[in-house]
């Protein structure tokens, strides 16, 4: 619409040839999604680490401490009850 006044019909194919379209590429990784977007290496180390995290400590660990502590208790030992 500019350039119709001027009659400069080379300036509107060179301005129209001269636009550039921009192609979105991302960057870095993404913890779902498409293998593509993940980092596996990362994604193993999270998995470990969430892994031994919900297992510790374990279970028979603690009763364990509970109960040592229960004997510490009973035989009147409370210093060693507040260390365990």
């Amino acid at each position: 619409m500019f350039f119709e006044d001027l009659e400069l019909p080379d300036l509107v194919k060179k301005s129209l040839k001269d636009t550039t379209a921009f192609d979105l590429q991302r960057a870095g990784y993404t913890v779902t999604g498409s293998p593509a977007n993940l980092s596996i290496p990362r994604t193993m180390r999270n998995s470990m680490a969430r892994r031994i995290s919900l297992r510790r400590p374990k279970l028979a660990e603690i009763d364990a401490l509970r109960e040592a502590i229960d004997e510490a208790r009973a035989r009147g030992e409370e210093e060693e009850a507040e260390r365990l």
